[in-house]
């Protein structure tokens, strides 16, 4: 029973976690069809989808790490992993 709660959980705030840093990426694809009408070549590029793929994951591990207390929180981390990560990397997210 304790190994069940404690995988629920985990997969609760991994899922949020994942969600929240996916979410910003397709804002961002969203805001660039809106200036644009396209996107930038990066983004076809496999290697750039490996990495924003491993960022997410990162989102879920840290919101597993910090075990927020509700869902909502685990989503803040989400969003806030990609500059987390880039700031600890010492660079700033590409505009």
């Amino acid at each position: 029973m304790l190994l069940e709660s404690f995988f629920n959980l985990f997969s609760l705030n991994f899922g949020c976690g994942l969600f929240g840093s996916s979410i910003i990426e397709a804002i961002v694809i969203l805001r660039y069809y809106q200036r644009l009408g396209r996107l930038p070549r990066y983004y076809r590029k496999v290697g750039f989808w490996i990495v924003r793929t491993v960022i997410a994951f990162a989102a879920g591990i840290l919101a597993v790490l910090y075990n927020p207390e509700n869902p909502l929180l685990a989503v803040h981390i989400g969003v806030s992993t990609p500059l987390i990560v880039s700031t600890m990397a010492g660079t700033t997210p590409e505009k």
